[in-house]
């Protein structure tokens, strides 16, 4: 097994490529590691600055073009990409510069624009967190404890979170017009949303309407959808995509 990266499944042209949020690792995908893999492969990487590749620095462009060598290493060149909070960034990156090996984008807690002041508040506070990322590890741990089962925050800590990676995706992610990309990708765009996430809840109609997307919300959840409530989100990866492999 390749250090960074998580692969179930047989070989299968209808692949799909999970990208984390910020701090967090491969390890996130789990739940939807063993809930899909019986029709699809499903692969999860490490994306710079996070996991096995913590001492990185994380950058927007580097972590899309990672994620294009896991499609062309692991994925036979072309992916379905599902993306959470910063992996959701990712993926449209990803999708803008190399769309002919994206097969549809589901963007999680990953419709909020970062542009005018929201991107600046950001930024500023990705300085601050970095600041105070030494302190902030037992924090950030101890909230994935209490929002888990005990067994799956085990396997999912057994990769350290990013702290780091957390302040440098703060920092970084803000600053290009995302609403862009998306509206730029030719494929299938799924916005896909647990109820109780204000920020991207609250944008999430205005990135529809520019990129054509479709909306679904996963009821009874907040930003770790993919997380909290993984059966949920993981039906609604499959069948949309069913549609995107045809």
């Amino acid at each position: 097994m390749t250090a960074g990266v998580e692969i179930f499944g047989q070989k299968n042209p209808r692949s799909i490529l999970f990208l984390h949020g910020a701090g967090a690792s491969r390890l996130m995908w789990l739940p939807q590691h063993r809930l899909l893999s019986d029709e699809f492969r499903t692969i999860s990487i490490d994306l710079p600055g996070h996991g096995f590749r913590r001492a990185e620095p994380f950058r927007i462009d580097t972590a899309a073009a990672a994620a294009r060598d896991a499609l062309d290493r692991h994925a036979g060149g072309e992916a379905l990409l599902v993306g959470l909070s910063g992996g959701g960034y990712v993926a449209m990156a990803l999708a803008d510069r190399w769309p002919d090996q994206v097969r549809g984008l589901v963007l999680s807690g990953a419709s909020a624009s970062y542009r005018g002041w929201g991107g600046l508040s950001t930024k500023l506070y990705g300085y601050v967190f970095g600041l105070m990322a030494g302190r902030m590890s037992g924090k950030a741990e101890a909230s994935m404890r209490n929002l888990l089962p005990p067994d799956l925050a085990d396997d999912i800590l057994a990769e350290p979170l990013s702290m780091r990676g957390a302040a440098d995706s703060l920092r970084g992610i803000p600053g290009r017009d995302y609403y862009a990309l998306a509206s730029r990708f030719p494929g299938p765009i799924l916005l896909l949303n647990g109820e109780r996430d204000t920020v991207n809840r609250k944008e999430e109609a205005a990135l529809a309407a520019a990129a054509g997307a479709r909306v679904e919300i996963v009821s009874d959840a907040g930003h770790s959808c993919s997380l909290t409530q993984p059966e949920a989100f993981s039906e609604s990866v499959r069948a949309f995509a069913r549609e995107a492999f045809g």
